[in-house]
């Protein structure tokens, strides 16, 4: 979701000019610096963000340079003048001191000066048609994030699958081991113990330590992940459930393992997870 864009225009009143940034965000979060000019339209600047843009925290300026004409022109208001002027004569008919008016002073009292009038609607109106092309901008720049970003969590569902792999050819193995641990250990203490009895209770350790529905979810959720990748459509959100669920798998995997190696696998299964997760925080 990080991504920039600029754009300018040039109209007979002045320049327009837009800057868009977006970063990391759950939501959709909008945030406007905007002229004072621009300030009628700011309902539907938002409108247009929120319908191009998901997610991010997304920061648009929007600002108007006029031409050098309207820059330097400057008109009196008569009407205001005249009624400083009034205002100044009373001041001087009452008071025993009389001050001569400073013309450079007078003229820079507010309202004295005026800037020629420009058509504002028409700005506003550019300001409105011309947002549409930097979003289209900042898409660009956030499709091509997410090629990258998509080959990566690939690469890290393809290695959790060959983890997932390994895990289930070698689970016999170690369960194997495991109950001959058993064997050697009740045969070194010269206990006799009913062999029913023995069966009964490998048969419960087995059912506690059977994963193979946690391998079976495992891989469904990231086949899920891979089809998500393939949408296209905004899948962010989506993405940051099948994380959830593939750090639930794995906890669970870890709390069952019966040998260093299987809890090894559970470490390695989480660190790409999160390093998946990290990565779907810049997807929409």
């Amino acid at each position: 979701m990080t991504a920039y864009a600029r754009h300018s225009t040039v109209i007979a009143e002045g320049e327009v000019s837009w800057e868009l940034r977006s970063v990391n965000h759950r939501y959709f979060d909008a945030t406007l610096r905007l002229d004072k000019l621009f300030y009628p339209i700011e309902i539907p600047l938002r409108k247009q963000l929120a319908d191009k843009l998901a997610r991010g925290k997304v920061e648009l300026t929007i600002k108007f340079q006029p031409n050098v004409d309207h820059q330097q022109g400057s008109d009196i208001d008569e009407k205001q003048a005249e009624q400083l002027l009034q205002q100044c004569q009373w001041i001087t008919d009452h008071s025993q001191q009389v001050v001569p008016i400073d013309p450079v002073r007078f003229l820079q009292w507010p309202g004295i000066l005026t800037k020629p009038e420009v058509d504002a609607d028409m700005i506003r109106q550019t300001a409105l048609d011309g947002l549409g092309q930097v979003i289209e901008q900042l898409i660009e720049g956030r499709q091509t994030e997410g090629v990258t970003l998509a080959k990566l969590i690939q690469q890290r569902c393809q290695e959790i699958n060959v983890i997932a792999d390994n895990y289930r050819k070698e689970l016999p193995y170690y369960l194997a081991q495991h109950q001959q641990r058993i064997e050697k250990k009740l045969h070194e203490l010269n206990v006799q113990i009913d062999p029913n009895r023995l069966e009964q209770e490998l048969v419960l350790f087995l059912q506690k330590s059977d994963v193979a529905e946690e391998l079976d979810r495992l891989e469904s959720h990231i086949k899920a992940v891979e089809q998500a990748l393939q949408r296209e459509e905004p899948v962010g959100r989506r993405l940051d459930f099948l994380m959830q669920e593939l750090n639930r798998e794995a906890n669970t995997l870890g709390s069952k393992s019966i040998s260093i190696s299987g809890t090894n696998d559970s470490v390695q299964l989480k660190v790409l997870i999160e390093q998946m997760r990290e990565q779907i925080q810049n997807i929409e």
